[in-house]
């Protein structure tokens, strides 16, 4: 692949990055991005596995918004509340999961920040994820079909009934 391929891994147990990988030693931030790429945009970054876990979403955001190109896309990829509804999966909400994301809330954090979800679908990783993908509010992405199918679809699962329903499922009182 062409351009560069950057990591951010806070921890300093994380394994040996691949080669062609550069892993910076500390949390993301645009900051840290443009002191090494000052003229660089990203293409892409990814966010798997670590959206839910975030204290503060819009300042990640926000971040990953100034150094994300014109056209360039955000992938999420985390659990997916509706699923987790859906099939009694309380095991998603764990001590590092801050917060469980619909389709529909993780558009209003993505809007906040003048980003826009243009795709989405889900997968089996995990018990069940959605990914996401997203760009700056004016990239030039046509919306898909599937976001509009999968809010239709998660819209019941959105009522405080469901949510209630779910809790009496899983021993709650």
């Amino acid at each position: 692949p062409t351009g560069i391929r950057v990591g951010f891994e806070p921890s300093d147990a994380a394994p040996e990055s691949p080669p062609g990988v550069e892993v910076i030693q500390q949390f993301f931030s645009a900051r840290a991005f443009r002191e090494l790429y000052p003229r660089k945009k990203a293409s892409l970054v990814t966010a798997i596995a670590m959206f839910y876990a975030l204290e503060s979403p819009g300042m990640f955001l926000g971040e990953v918004a100034q150094i994300l190109a014109d056209e360039g896309v955000l992938c999420v990829e985390m659990n997916y509340a509706r699923q987790m509804i859906e099939n009694n999966a309380f095991d998603f909400i764990v001590h590092e999961h801050v917060v469980m994301y619909f389709l529909a809330t993780l558009e209003f954090v993505m809007k906040q920040e003048g980003l826009r979800v243009f795709d989405a679908s889900l997968n089996a990783a995990n018990g069940g994820s959605l990914r996401a993908w997203v760009c700056h509010r004016g990239a030039s992405y046509q919306r898909s079909e599937a976001v509009d199918r999968l809010l239709h679809e998660e819209a019941e699962a959105r009522k405080v009934s469901s949510l209630e329903a779910f809790g009496h499922r899983v021993g709650g009182n």
